[in-house]
This record gives C-alpha cells, structure tokens and sequence, in this order.
C-alpha cells in the first residue's frame, strides 16, 4: 500500500487546494501545536475500505513513517479530483473551527451516523470549498440529480440511510433539482418525506454555517427523529493531540 507525500500533491493542486492546505496547516499547529502532513492513498488498497462497492472518499488521520498525518483516502489516485480533495480536507479543517461531530455507541449504526454528520455538516463545508475558491454545486446536483433517478427507479426503503440522505441533498442543492425531489418524496414515499421535512423545518431556526449552532441542530434532529439516547460527542481535536503525545512518549 503506497502513499503519496504531499509534496506531490502541491506539484499537481489549483489554487483552491493550496489554499486549503494553508487553512489545515495553519489550524493544525495553533489547535495542536504540531503539524499533520497531508498524504493521499488508494481507498481500494485499504482492507477496510476496499470493499464499497461504488465512489468513496474519506479521511481520517494516521501514523506514517512515525508522524501524526493526515490520509486522504481517494478512489482515483492517477486521476485526483480537486473538488474530492477540497471536501475531505475540508472536512478536518471543520473540527479544528469548532465544528463537532456525533457518534452511535453500537457500531451498526455507523452508517447512519455517517450519514447524520455529513448532513449537518455539509452546508458549512460547502461555504468553506467556495471560499477557497471550489465551486461544489456541480457535484452537489449531480449526486441529487442520481438520488432521484435511484427513488424513481426503486421503492424507498423509509430507512434513516434515505431520510438523510434526501434531507442533505434538499439542504444544498439547486431549486431545479429540490423541485424534484420534493415532488416525488411527497407523492411516492410520504413517510420517508415526513421525516425530511421535520429535518428542513429545523433547520431554518439555526445558522448553520455557526459551530454552536451547527451542533444544536444536530441534536435536536436526534431528538425529534426519536433516535435515541445511545450517542455520544467526540473531542476529534484532543484525539488529535493525543496522538502527538504518544509520539513524544514514544520518543
């Protein structure tokens, strides 16, 4: 399994991906105090992380070659998607600005914990890629525009997996596609449409461009949905410091 220094990945970035770089490192070092150098790696060479069937992208940080990094996981690495790299990277530079995270005690409901936090967390990531330069509507309506063809081609399940979804895609997409959407939510699959809108409704009486914000609808889609008393708030920041500490321990 190779992974690919970021000195590569500068050769090759546009401008939104330096400057989002520069936001990491900056952040980085004032929140833990050591810098996390930015690697890229295969997804489909990770034994975890080889068997999604269809796109995936992810991050997460690591230990290579002794030092705390940060690994982008990609599903093409010969062909790099400035958008995908803006977004991961993105996500990170999020926790160092005080945006948290949720996490479901049982480990089978990871999905739909993925799938909760990106929905929270997506609009502020998406003002974050614009600001340093990425214009992510594209791929925004592209993934609505597929969500719709899948719902209209197949019954929706009512699962959670689907409730958020559509709720993320009709948080952030354009009118034209929301129109859709909506349309046949409500007309084909009314119980799955109930919980989005209860989710639209919420999120009109917060900033969630804002942290704090950010997590109190969080919350509250956790208790209005009903989902449960089974999670927990992760310090994603103090894991990272940890991580530096057990270096110089080892040290």
């Amino acid at each position: 399994m190779e992974l690919y220094p970021e000195v590569g990945l500068q050769k090759q970035a546009d401008p939104p991906i330096l400057a989002m770089l520069h936001l990491w490192h900056k952040l980085v070092k004032e929140k833990i105090g050591v810098d996390f150098e930015v690697f890229i790696g295969n997804r489909r060479e990770h034994k975890q992380l080889n068997s999604f069937k269809g796109e995936l992208h992810t991050a997460y940080p690591q230990m290579v070659n002794g030092h705390p990094s940060l690994v982008l996981w990609l599903d093409n690495v010969t062909k790099v998607n400035s958008i995908f790299v803006t977004h991961e990277l993105g996500h990170w530079v999020l926790k160092l600005q005080g945006f948290q995270g949720i996490r479901h005690i049982k480990q089978q409901d990871i999905d739909i914990e993925a799938l909760l936090g990106s929905m929270c967390h997506h609009p502020p990531l998406y003002a974050l890629q614009k600001q340093c330069g990425h214009e992510p509507q594209k791929e925004i309506d592209n993934r609505t525009e597929s969500n719709i063809k899948l719902v209209m081609a197949t019954s929706a399940s009512g699962g959670l997996n689907e409730v958020f979804l559509f709720a993320d895609d009709l948080l952030n997409c354009s009118e034209k596609y929301s129109t859709q959407l909506r349309g046949i939510l409500m007309q084909k699959h009314k119980s799955v449409w109930a919980l989005v809108e209860t989710i639209l409704s919420l999120s009109t009486g917060y900033n969630l461009l804002n942290p704090r914000e950010n997590l109190q609808f969080l919350r509250q889609v956790i208790k209005r949905l009903k989902l449960g008393k089974d999670w927990y708030e992760p310090d994603e920041v103090q894991a990272l410091v940890n991580m530096t500490i057990k270096v110089a321990g080892a040290g």
